[in-house]
């Protein structure tokens, strides 16, 4: 069982009290939506970390929170073909919270997502 942690970003804000979680998908069908993290029921996800690798072409790869059927972007990126992304904490301030799940969808397949954060 995770144990309930506070995380602090130096410099930027404090987390509230929550559980650490992250999930990894590998996107094999482009242009639709994979669900990569479900978050527990009645809890938030903030995210704060994102690792996408892209084994394909050139891409566009944008996270959404699912309970909102893609209309609530978290963040999009393009990544270069064959070419690895990572985000820490300092990289996503600003970025919107999850409520139901993180949906990944991608402009080609081949591409793996990492996503971290802390359900509270």
């Amino acid at each position: 069982m995770a144990t309930p942690i506070s995380k602090t970003i130096p410099g930027t804000r404090t987390f509230a009290p929550g559980i650490e979680v992250g999930e990894r998908g590998t996107i094999t069908n482009n242009n639709s939506a994979h669900l990569i993290y479900q978050i527990t029921e009645g809890r938030k996800l903030k995210l704060a970390n994102l690792i996408v690798t892209n084994f394909s072409a050139n891409a566009t790869v944008a996270l959404y929170d699912s309970s909102s059927t893609l209309s609530n972007r978290i963040i999009e990126l393009i990544i270069g073909a064959e070419k690895t992304e990572i985000l820490g904490p300092e990289d996503l301030i600003g970025a919107k919270e999850a409520i139901s799940g993180v949906v990944v969808a991608s402009s080609v397949s081949g591409v793996i997502v990492h996503v971290g954060g802390y359900e509270y």
